[in-house]
């Protein structure tokens, strides 16, 4: 009695309990041009029909551990690769969905309206406004690619998938742009390539983002227009003057990257030195002369020439090459006062000196200039005596 007990134990735990609708795994024990028989750990196999085998039966092997759906139970078992793999395929669609999760799937061809897409047993289609996060022209290239796709729609009744691959781009940009914000701080030095020009400025990428390098931040040289100093794709090191974390806004300088031409403006130039520069602004009240890019000296209306100059335009215009003298420098606070009065007042004292010292000399008596005509006759004679005593 108790052999009998073991024996029903026995069986009771090595025959699995299958029942219709489920999904289950065997092993492939034959195969024949009608069905395949599977190992379900049933007393006898299941069979795959030939219409139930799916679209890659030359892709079966004896020995292989396969899903099956269970079609049948009475009589002789009778399972559905093709019915499991579609199982598998709409679960792991609708998973997805719910989620929210990233799959990778292959671009099966161009169709209508954007791509069909294989999802292992069944399609999914990807409309060309959410291929890429701008304007695809060409579709046939993404043809065979295997792509990152969010699923944002799915109706297993009506058999549809929409899929996006924009969404997923997206959302890893955002991403980007938050860590990069959080790891940025103003003063720091980035480097980064140059994404876009404009008449105003440059846009810069860090990495993910854009910021923005004004038309005044783009050199310590005036700047017309930006293309004159910088090209597209460009490497640069920019300076972080400030950001808007909530606005995603980065204002950049390139300029302020570089050394500061103020830092060594005293071994340049010293008091009383004459300079010469270019006019390249001016008020009602002064002109500013480039010295050198970077460094502008400031003319006073009063140091611009004689009294009764009513404005610089009277005197020079923008673009002018000029002449000037320092008069002072403060470095700590970037500025040079230049005079090119001091200039002509100068050269005036030494006019004056020379026309002093000439009329000095025409003043001279007659017995003066006798004297000083012997004194250099009497040199002479002299010298002549000296030469003669040496040739002797």
């Amino acid at each position: 009695m108790e052999e009998i007990m073991r024996e029903e134990e026995f069986y009771k735990d090595a025959v699995k309990p299958i029942r219709e609708g489920e999904i289950i795994e065997g092993v492939v024990v034959k195969i024949d041009p009608e069905c395949i028989f599977v190992d379900i750990g049933c007393k006898s196999e299941g069979i795959v029909p030939l219409n139930e085998s799916g679209g890659k039966r030359k892709d079966i092997k004896v020995g292989d551990r396969i899903s099956v759906f269970v079609l049948k139970t009475e009589d002789r078992v009778v399972l559905s690769k093709k019915r499991a793999d579609l199982e598998k395929s709409w679960s792991m669609v609708e998973r997805a969905f719910e989620t929210g999760e990233i799959i990778e799937a292959r671009v099966l061809k161009v169709v209508k309206g954007g791509l069909l897409i294989s999802l292992g047993s069944i399609f999914g289609f990807l409309p060309a406004a959410h291929l890429e996060k701008g304007f695809v022209k060409d579709l046939k290239r993404y043809v065979n690619k295997l792509l990152r796709l969010k699923v944002l729609e799915v109706n297993r009744r009506q058999n549809r998938v929409i899929l996006s691959q924009k969404v997923v781009l997206e959302e890893e940009d955002r991403k980007r742009k938050e860590a990069l914000l959080d790891s940025l701080s103003e003063g720091e030095i980035r480097k980064g390539s140059v994404s876009g020009i404009t008449s105003f400025g440059v846009f810069v990428d860090l990495g993910g983002i854009d910021g923005l390098v004004r038309k005044t931040e783009l050199s310590y040289n005036k700047v017309n227009h930006p293309k004159e100093v910088i090209s597209k794709g460009a490497e640069v090191d920019v300076k972080v003057l400030k950001f808007n974390r909530k606005e995603g806004k980065i204002s950049l300088s390139i300029k302020q990257a570089l050394p500061d031409p103020w830092d060594s403006v005293d071994k340049k130039f010293s008091l009383g030195q004459i300079v010469k520069g270019k006019v390249v602004n001016m008020t009602k009240a002064c002109v500013f002369v480039e010295l050198e890019p970077g460094i502008d000296g400031l003319i006073p209306l009063r140091e611009l020439g004689k009294k009764g100059i009513g404005s610089p335009r009277d005197v020079v215009k923008i673009g002018d090459e000029v002449s000037a003298k320092i008069l002072e420098i403060v470095k700590e606070s970037k500025r040079i006062i230049l005079s090119i009065r001091r200039i002509f007042d100068d050269e005036e004292r030494n006019d004056i000196s020379r026309y002093l010292n000439a009329q000095k000399r025409e003043r001279l008596t007659l017995g003066e200039i006798i004297k000083e005509k012997l004194e250099n006759s009497g040199k002479k004679i002299i010298q002549e005596a000296v030469n003669g005593v040496n040739r002797d």
